[in-house]
């Protein structure tokens, strides 16, 4: 939303409606292709439902909530991506918090050091603030404790580490229930 429109709304007594956009590291291209394969083997090996699955693989950074401005979100995403490199990570065990009644199985990263700086560029040229980000690859959400033990003695062959080498944005409305659109997927380095 333009400056202008949103004067234009705040002259009328309305505020502009608020916006939640969330910047997401992708791993390189082979990795987003297995991850994807083993969704189909988690419904087939352990008759979970698309909901219980993530659709695109991915590590979330800090987002942030303002009118709405895709324009200029993407092209603040764009200036620090272009000035990084690609990410090489390495995943660790499988492990799992509480979800509901359920659980939510991941995998840890290890050294995110860079992950954490890439967020906190981020957050600065989005004027935005950071938290204490939990850093994880979600493999698998609101699944019950017999089927997460059945899980993790089961041999997945899943990856040990990834390029991050892209970032999509995410966008939906603020406290919407309605899932996120991706606005633009942008390259991570010079390309």
């Amino acid at each position: 939303m333009s400056a202008a429109k949103n004067i234009s709304l705040n002259l009328l007594g309305m505020d502009a409606p608020l916006f939640e956009y969330y910047p997401i590291l992708l791993p390189d291209d082979v990795n987003l292709q297995r991850f994807a394969e083993l969704n189909e083997m988690y419904t087939e090996r352990f008759g979970l439902t698309r909901g219980q699955l993530v659709k695109r693989a991915h590590i979330s950074l800090d987002g942030k909530i303002t009118a709405e401005d895709d324009d200029w979100i993407i092209k603040k995403i764009e200036k620090v991506a272009s000035e990084s490199n690609p990410i090489s990570v390495q995943f660790g065990e499988v492990q799992q918090f509480p979800y509901w009644k359920n659980i939510i199985l991941y995998l840890a990263i290890q050294e995110h050091d860079e992950i954490l700086m890439l967020n906190r560029l981020f957050m600065a040229e989005l004027i935005a603030k950071t938290t204490k980000l939990k850093l994880h690859l979600t493999l698998l959400r609101n699944v019950a404790p017999e089927l997460s033990a059945q899980f993790q003695n089961s041999d997945l062959n899943l990856p040990k580490s990834c390029l991050l080498d892209k970032i999509a944005i995410l966008k939906k409305p603020h406290k919407s229930t309605v899932p996120y659109k991706t606005i633009a997927i942008v390259p991570i380095g010079k390309r």
